[in-house]
């Protein structure tokens, strides 16, 4: 079992960024998915407040992480996180442009319908 501190780090960073009901609907999936896979992400999570890089940073770091990397489902929860943490719009569609140079145009397209998608949904709720 992890080190409590480091898991309620976790949690705490993760509320944050996605907010107090995301984060509880997240733990709840990740709790049923696998008891020691919940624990290590939320560990994972407790990076987001080391001291070197802002949360803001790292929140930029993964949003470009994961538009390269393809994975638009969970860059829609990082969008709404990286907003809630203070990244504006326009950065998140530059931080997407920066990684089309190196990822390419059609895994850029897809983040942008992406992110296009999350801030429609954000607008409605």
């Amino acid at each position: 079992m992890l080190h409590k501190s480091k898991l309620e780090n976790g949690r705490i960073a993760a509320k944050r960024l996605f907010g107090e009901k995301q984060a509880e609907y997240a733990e709840q999936f990740l709790g049923e998915t696998s008891p020691a896979f919940h624990e290590y992400v939320m560990e994972c999570f407790s990076t987001y407040d080391r001291e070197t890089l802002d949360i803001k940073t790292r929140s930029a770091i993964t949003i470009g992480v994961l538009t390269a990397l393809g994975r638009m489902q969970e860059l829609a929860m990082h969008v709404r996180g990286g907003l809630n943490i203070g990244l504006s719009e326009e950065q998140i569609r530059e931080i997407v442009m920066q990684v089309a140079i190196y990822a390419g145009v059609p895994v850029a397209v897809e983040a942008y319908t992406t992110i296009n998608k999350v801030l429609k949904k954000m607008k409605q709720e």
